[in-house]
């Protein structure tokens, strides 16, 4: 391909792979990791685009950062307030006794926690209350509504993942352990 006189009709694949738009992705994965690309067509076979590699690492990125973020959130919520006495726990919620069977507290569980004057005044943490109280409400009611498929596409889901990402920066100017 080094020469003056090649062209792009020589470097032309004269058989490459095509998909029909309708078909499956996940059959054809395959073909496009191996190829890097397949030619998507539509029923009368004209070309619609070129579906790469790179189109389906970023689409799962997409996809499975909503998942990745609510987790590394659920980690340092439990890592920072883990350290709470159980006595100090709210009582009636539930959390006492998820504490005491040894479980971790859920997502759902932490803005009883954090609502708990007592607790709050233990975690002392540099924020204000009713704000973080918010936000963490915020991102469990998106949770919720992503682990009981309540949407299609998470990553649409722009104003919860941004409340996510802040929860997340917040959490690691106190959780001063490295790890997610």
């Amino acid at each position: 391909m080094g020469h003056r006189g090649a062209t792009i009709a020589a470097a032309l694949d004269p058989h490459p792979l095509t998909a029909q738009e309708q078909e499956e992705l996940f059959v054809r994965i395959d073909d496009i990791q191996r190829h890097g690309f397949l030619i998507v067509t539509d029923g009368d076979n004209l070309v619609l685009g070129i579906l790469t590699a790179s189109d389906l690492a970023d689409q799962l990125k997409l996809r499975v950062e909503p998942f990745i973020l609510l987790g590394e959130a659920e980690r340092r919520l439990c890592r920072l307030t883990d350290r709470l006495p159980m006595d100090e726990l709210p009582t009636g919620s539930g959390v006492r006794k998820t504490r005491a069977a040894g479980k971790y507290l859920t997502l759902g569980q932490y803005p009883e926690v954090l609502k708990d004057d007592t607790c709050w005044a233990t975690l002392a943490w540099p924020y204000e209350q009713d704000d973080l109280v918010r936000r963490v409400t915020a991102v469990k009611e998106y949770r919720n509504e992503l682990a009981h498929w309540g949407m299609d596409a998470p990553e649409t889901k722009t104003e919860a993942l941004t409340e996510i990402r802040q929860l997340l920066s917040l959490l690691k100017l106190i959780d001063h352990d490295p790890r997610p």
